[in-house]
């Protein structure tokens, strides 16, 4: 194979699993506790795809690792809930996903504001199903992510942030991503990478193995 051709391979692989910032905080779960949930949000077309103008390269590289990991965390015994931005109810075809699709068992909850919290009745579905830890990913990390993070904390949830699995589209000014991360962490968010969650997940299914961990790029 050409130098060349196996370098740009190795690049598209080593971006993949490489997001701007990886989060070093290791966090305990006990799953068998069975309060603990994923928390997807606006994984869609206005939002990560390029082809639609806000999406880029780190909402895609996101998008790609979100399709690839939230398998392992449904294995490892966690149900999903899927926020998407809609001012009413869809069913999951109509519906603009983006590379990711969500599993029957999933629960889908439509909202109408930037914040779950404030614009679906996702308070009133958690407290009915017993869940009071939320492992949050998705889009946007200075915007819905945010403040739908911020208000589960006013709700008295446990929060971790999936941080290799947010990102921000065009529309969101990165140069407000510290400050927002800095206000999370003030209010109790953990941050933590997906690979490193679902290799402390204490019950992790050994019949449902973690995805290959790929090399890390040299440091320079």
């Amino acid at each position: 194979m050409d130098i060349d051709i196996f370098k740009a391979k190795l690049k598209r692989v080593l971006d993949f699993f490489q997001p701007e910032v990886q989060a070093e905080t290791k966090i305990k779960l006990d799953i068998a506790k069975g309060d603990a949930a994923l928390l997807v949000i606006d994984v869609q077309k206005e939002f990560a795809d390029p082809a639609q103008g806000r999406g880029n390269r780190e909402t895609q590289q996101v998008t790609r690792r979100i399709n690839s990991l939230i398998p392992a965390f449904r294995a490892a015994g966690l149900p999903a809930y899927v926020v998407y931005f809609s001012d009413f109810e869809k069913k999951p075809e109509d519906i603009d996903f983006y590379i990711f699709r969500p599993n029957p068992d999933d629960k889908l909850i439509a909202k109408d504001h930037d914040s779950a919290f404030r614009g679906s009745d996702i308070k009133k579905i958690l407290k009915a199903d017993k869940r009071k830890t939320l492992i949050a990913c998705g889009f946007n990390l200075n915007a819905c992510v945010f403040k739908t993070v911020m208000d589960a904390r006013d709700h008295g949830f446990e929060v971790v942030l999936l941080r290799d699995l947010t990102g921000n589209d065009n529309d969101n000014d990165r140069n407000k991503t510290a400050e927002q991360l800095e206000k999370m962490e003030k209010r109790g968010v953990h941050f933590v990478n997906a690979l490193d969650l679902l290799e402390d997940i204490s019950d992790f299914k050994k019949d449902a193995p973690l995805p290959k961990r790929p090399p890390r790029r040299p440091s320079r």
